[in-house]
C-alpha cells in the first residue's frame, strides 16, 4: 500500500498520474514473472523504483509520442521482447525458482510479453499507449539483462 502512495504522489508531482499507473499495469505482471533487477535492501529498492517512476513521468510528459511509429522503435521492441523470451524467467539469490516453476514462469511471461507486443502494434492511432509499452518492454529487458549478468558475476565467484 506505501509504494503505491508513493506513486501517487510521484504521479500527482509531475502531474502524470494515469501514465504512471498505466505503466505499472502492463509492467508489474511481466516483472512478476520474468522477474529482473533486484537490488540488495528494501531501502535501494524503494529509491531505485521512485526514481524509474519519475523518468517514465519525465518521458510521457515531454514526448508527443509521435515519434514512436518508426520503424526504429519497433526494432527496439521487438529486440526487447526478444531478450525477455529468451532470457525470462531471472531468479535471484533471494528468489530461486525450482524447474517447475521456471516453465511456468516462462510461459507466462512470453504470453504478457506477446500481448503487450500485440498492443503495441494494434494501438496505431495511440501514441500514449505505444510509449508505454515501449517503455515496460525495454526497462523489463534491460533489467532482465543486467540481473543475467549480476547472476553470472555472483556463479563465478563462488
Amino acid at each position: 500500500m506505501a509504494s503505491m502512495a508513493v506513486v501517487a504522489i510521484i504521479g500527482l508531482i509531475m502531474e502524470n498520474v494515469l501514465g504512471v499507473f498505466l505503466f505499472l499495469l502492463f509492467f508489474i505482471p511481466l516483472r512478476i514473472f520474468a522477474g529482473g533487477l533486484h537490488l540488495p535492501s528494501i531501502w535501494m529498492c524503494a529509491i531505485a523504483s521512485s526514481l524509474l517512476i519519475v523518468v517514465i513521468a519525465v518521458i510521457l510528459n515531454n514526448t508527443e509520442g509521435g515519434w514512436i511509429y518508426g520503424r526504429i522503435c519497433s526494432a527496439i521492441l521487438l529486440a526487447g521482447a526478444f531478450v525477455i523470451i529468451l532470457l525470462a524467467p531471472v531468479d535471484t539469490a533471494n528468489k530461486r525458482l525450482f524447474k517447475e516453476e521456471k516453465v511456468r514462469y516462462k510461459i507466462i511471461s512470453i504470453a504478457i510479453t506477446i500481448v503487450e507486443v500485440a498492443i503495441f502494434f494494434i494501438c496505431l492511432d495511440n501514441g500514449f499507449i505505444k510509449m508505454l509499452l515501449f517503455l515496460v518492454i525495454t526497462v523489463e529487458a534491460f533489467y532482465l539483462t543486467v540481473q543475467k549478468i549480476v547472476n553470472c558475476i555472483s556463479a563465478k565467484r563462488s
